[in-house]
């Protein structure tokens, strides 16, 4: 019963935990959740997991929870999509939901506005189904409108796109960039068991979660190459918890104690608990202090497989409520897998008031550009996703104007500019000015952040090294990997040559590893020219680094 799963929760002092939703608003088997702009929670179940039997038809569902009164407790559910079968992932956007499931990746409409899913697209398909519980997961967009997920250690995915077949063998991340179709996968990028869990730090500082306890820096693995880096796992994870776990949310919201904020929340389904973490910088990466877990379960079902901070600047976590998770360890068929109840938890801080953050979903595009000023990142991460969605014409003059108002001495300048470069990527609109700008800005975050959008807009730039041979011996090791990074996607001999020079500056795991792995990226243009004289590099430390 809930009460006796309620009976159960161990929180640290402080806390309280309440039901916010349960099997009665249809909630079974819940995967994933996501927040709307208009304060909705959607929720994504199946009873299909591990494995849909031959007899039944799919029945999957995509809901959307709504608490109508503000009292805590969702009282309206709406089926947005049925018949879904065994999904593993969604992301709201353009118009619609973005959803896993199996092979493909589709793209679900309402086109008359009644909430129901009227439109089916497959965008994708050829994604690797090995094994059910690694299939494509975690979709989470970046600031700069990428769709990033994940994939596990048995899925061997060959997916058609416009720029030729992407592949990606085993455990890795890949990135899509939707209004190109342009997808790119990483191997191996989160630790060596199956990631499932991705999510961006304010700066757009980019972590992945493995299914192996591991925490990681994911940035440094953002190379696509073929070639396997065995000594991924330890070189590049930052922390760990104590038994497998999933999801990486960050506690940021006015509600929340300031002894709370900003820290790492860890679902583990695996131990029954919730792990906490502090981080912090660690050379050109972050490393994680472990905390008291937010909370404790001794119920043999609590499975918490989501956490999301809601609009009320609590904490909700999504009970996939299972005494049987494996099924490696127990049959598909196991008589006590429970395929009828699944519970959204409300976790709040005692005696604080609540936040409320604004009705995102019917404002205009100028009302939106504000909002990228708020202090809490749930207004910010919402107001950008509906400016996203609006359409080039509207909002590109709509944040040219924006910009041109800002504060010239806020100190939260660099932050708003920041936010707006990643308005112009989500749109695919190159505002090199903007660039320019932001990579020599005050803040390393800023300049190390615009390193990245240059090596995504490089095949739509003037001379984009010149730009990157300046970030890549920046005096902030954070600006030196974004720029090694950066460099490997450009695909010329002379990118090895520019992101060589990092080496001019003291490396640590990071940046060894993430130029490593560019070397070995970009082996097919760098060699044949430095075979043929063609290549010169001004240190020769660059050189026998790369040799």
């Amino acid at each position: 019963s809930v009460a006796a799963e309620l009976e159960s929760f161990a929180l640290i002092e402080g806390y309280q935990a309440n039901l916010y939703a349960d099997e009665t608003d249809g909630v079974a088997n819940p995967v994933c959740m996501s927040w709307d702009p208009a304060g909705r929670l959607w929720v994504l179940v199946t009873t299909a997991y591990p494995q849909l039997k031959p007899t039944d038809k799919p029945r999957d569902k995509l809901l959307i929870l709504t608490d109508t009164n503000a009292d805590g407790r969702a009282d309206k559910t709406t089926v947005f999509a049925d018949g879904l079968n065994m999904p593993t992932g969604f992301a709201l956007g353009h118009g619609g939901v973005y959803i896993g499931q199996g092979n493909d990746l589709l793209h679900l409409k309402d086109t008359d506005g009644d909430d129901k899913a009227d439109t089916r697209r497959v965008l994708l398909t050829g994604f690797g189904t090995g094994d059910t519980h690694q299939n494509i997961n975690s979709f989470t967009w970046s600031p700069g409108g990428e769709l990033l997920f994940c994939q596990g250690l048995h899925a061997f995915s060959r997916v058609e796109t416009p720029w030729g077949i992407r592949r990606l063998d085993e455990h890795g991340s890949w990135r899509l960039r939707p209004r190109r179709l342009q997808l790119d996968g990483f191997r191996r990028s989160g630790g060596e068991g199956n990631p499932w869990g991705i999510a961006f730090g304010n700066w757009g500082e980019p972590f992945v979660k493995g299914n192996d306890s591991g925490i990681y820096e994911l940035l440094p693995g953002m190379v696509s190459t073929d070639r396997i880096a065995s000594f991924w796992g330890e070189e590049m994870k930052i922390g760990q918890t104590q038994i497998k776990s999933m999801i990486i949310e960050l506690a940021e919201s006015p509600h929340l104690p300031d002894d709370v904020q900003g820290e790492m929340l860890i679902a583990g389904y695996y131990a029954r608990d919730v792990n906490r973490f502090q981080w912090e910088t660690d050379g050109a990466g972050h490393r994680l202090k472990p905390q008291p877990n937010l909370m404790t379960s001794s119920h043999n079902a609590f499975r918490p497989v989501d956490i999301r901070i809601g609009p009320d600047g609590a904490i909700y976590i999504a009970d996939w409520f299972n005494p049987i998770i494996g099924h490696y360890q127990a049959s598909f068929r196991h008589p006590d897998r429970d395929k009828t109840h699944g519970r959204i938890w409300r976790v709040t801080a005692k005696d604080r008031p609540l936040a409320k953050a604004p009705d995102l979903s019917k404002m205009s595009a100028d009302e939106l550009c504000e909002q990228l000023k708020a202090d809490w990142r749930y207004i910010r991460y919402q107001a950008k996703r509906r400016l996203a969605d609006l359409s080039k014409d509207e909002v590109i003059p709509v944040i040219t104007n924006w910009m041109d108002q800002l504060d010239q001495g806020d100190p939260n300048l660099e932050h708003h500019l920041y936010e707006a470069i990643g308005v112009f990527e989500s749109h695919e609109v190159v505002n090199r000015s903007l660039l320019e700008r932001l990579l020599v800005a005050k803040d390393y975050r800023a300049r190390a952040y615009a390193t990245r959008v240059a090596g995504r807009w490089h095949d739509r730039l003037e001379s984009p090294l010149e730009l990157l041979d300046r970030s890549v011996t920046d005096e902030s090791a954070r600006v030196r990997l974004e720029a090694i990074v950066a460099c490997s996607d450009i695909h010329v001999a002379n990118s090895m040559v520019v992101a060589a020079k990092a080496t001019s500056r003291p490396m640590d795991r990071f940046t060894n590893f993430a130029l490593t792995q560019t070397v070995h990226a970009l082996v097919p243009r760098w060699r044949p020219a430095l075979n043929q004289g063609q290549l010169k590099f001004d240190d020769p430390a660059g050189l026998i680094y790369v040799l």
